[in-house]
């Protein structure tokens, strides 16, 4: 997946000014310390007086690329000089094999339901990233059914199952008015089975009940309690649902010890309206995004961003995959390990559609 980052207004800096805005960036990353120009010679090794560098500074904090956090200290990374670095000056690191976790990659490919190949991806993106991750299960609406069974359980209790062709897996239980025969239970899963495997759910919910009824003859009234069960099933999944995982690797940042950033942070990763609009801004994202402080429409989330990566799951649907964390992230390895772990989505949704 090739990362597609939102453009910054046209800022010309020349070679040497985007070696020390990116030493600027990859040093406050790592040392969560103000970054100041006797450092960047020593470390960086770029070969002009500590006094040129200053310079160079002046010129970044002029365009708003950086900032200096107060008064005799060194300079910090601006949302622009992130972004700038982001869009321009970025090396993505790929995952060594030693960080691929083969044996929960192993275990992830084994898993047949969406929801359940998500929170395997959102734990390994987490343990890699040591940031939050998160997943959308995408709502059902446009999903296609593709299998459904009507059991009987005797006791005039009845087991409907549901299979989309995205991994949905729904087990609803039916407690009929009355008992009903093998052959009878038989025959109404079979009719459900012809009319309904390969229909939208949006089409399911528009279907007239009273046809199906006509054609179930004498056994209109199991009918419709097994296609109720169906549609009020299929109507509490239409909308989309989030995971998450790793809470604590973020709240954890030394940024966040400060209690109103820390409330802040707490109302996006408490899931909830909040963290709904963040993500919900990314999912008609092509390719890979990354959302950087300032620029979530919500200022609750302007301590934060967010990388993610899309995955697709049959009948044009589609969910995400990514990382919330400091706007000091490390960008180059959270956007790798994001790709990674969207093409290990896809890779177990069509492993699970063959089966």
């Amino acid at each position: 997946m090739a990362a597609r980052l939102r453009p910054l207004a046209d800022v010309d800096l020349d070679s040497r000014k985007q070696k020390v805005l990116a030493a600027i960036v990859r040093d406050y990353v790592e040392t969560v310390e103000p970054v100041g120009s006797e450092q960047l010679v020593a470390r960086h090794g770029l070969q002009v007086s500590s006094a040129t560098v200053r310079n160079d500074m002046s010129v970044l904090e002029a365009v708003g690329l950086i900032h200096q956090p107060y008064r005799s200290a060194g300079r910090v990374p601006s949302d622009p000089g992130y972004r700038y670095f982001v869009d321009r000056l970025i090396r993505v690191k790929r995952l060594d094999d030693a960080r691929r976790r083969a044996a929960d990659i192993r275990r992830l490919l084994q898993v047949p339901e969406l929801e359940e190949i998500l929170r395997h991806a959102c734990r390994i993106l987490s343990e890699i990233t040591k940031y939050t991750a998160v997943a959308v299960v995408p709502g059902l609406r446009e999903a296609e059914l593709r299998y459904i069974d009507v059991a009987n359980l005797g006791a005039r209790r009845l087991l409907v199952t549901i299979v989309t062709d995205i991994g949905h897996i729904m087990h609803c239980r039916v407690d009929s008015e009355t008992e009903h025969s093998a052959r009878e239970v038989e025959v109404i899963s079979n009719l459900l089975r012809r009319r309904l495997t390969g229909m939208r759910v949006s089409e399911i919910e528009a279907l007239d009940p009273n046809a199906l009824a006509r054609e179930a003859r004498t056994r209109a009234l199991l009918l419709q309690e097994c296609f109720t069960t169906v549609r009020r099933a299929l109507a509490g999944q239409r909308e989309l649902h989030i995971l998450i995982d790793g809470v604590l690797h973020t709240l954890r940042q030394p940024e966040f010890l400060d209690p109103e950033r820390l409330d802040r942070v707490m109302a996006v990763l408490d899931p909830g309206e909040v963290l709904e609009d963040v993500l919900q801004a990314e999912l008609d994202a092509e390719g890979t995004s990354v959302t950087i402080g300032s620029e979530h429409d919500r200022d609750e989330a302007t301590d934060l961003s967010l990388v993610t990566a899309p995955y697709e799951a049959g009948s044009d649907v589609r969910g995400l995959v990514g990382v919330l964390g400091p706007t000091r992230m490390k960008y180059e390895e959270a956007i790798g390990a994001v790709e990674y772990v969207a093409g290990l989505v896809e890779q177990a949704l069509t492993v699970a559609a063959g089966r």
